[in-house]
């Protein structure tokens, strides 16, 4: 993945300046706050419907969720994947998810609650 730019935007989550990477594929954002999130795309790729899920450090059933819509839901919706406080197995996974399948994932460092986590989502979904 080859590496850009560097932009100073506002961060999502507390508003501060910060510094996102912007690559080809699409672009990294970490904040001091503990805000990270990394978004692919692909730019011939539109998507019409964003699916926003919400998870809390539960693996295995965040990825029995995953797994069940990609079986039942035809390929036309992007995943975004919100998370309150992953644990590092929980971080690493979505990290993974991330780079294969071109998840959007955003980790929060504390909860921020339900409409927050959905807000996040929303601000970064296409669909």
């Amino acid at each position: 993945m080859t590496k850009e730019i560097f932009a100073p935007e506002k961060c999502p989550n507390c508003g501060k300046t910060t510094v996102v990477e912007h690559y080809q594929t699409g672009w990294r954002v970490v904040c001091p706050c503990g805000y990270y999130g990394v978004f692919h795309f692909d730019k011939d790729d539109k998507k019409e419907v964003s699916l926003i899920t919400l998870c809390v450090d539960m693996p295995e059933v965040t990825k029995k969720c995953l797994e069940l819509v990609k079986r039942y839901t035809p390929d036309v919706y992007e995943q975004i994947i919100v998370c309150d406080r992953p644990s590092t197995e929980m971080a690493d996974w979505l990290n993974e998810i991330a780079h294969r399948d071109g998840v959007k994932v955003i980790t929060n460092p504390t909860p921020v609650g339900v409409p927050t986590a959905l807000n996040q989502g929303i601000k970064v979904a296409p669909g």
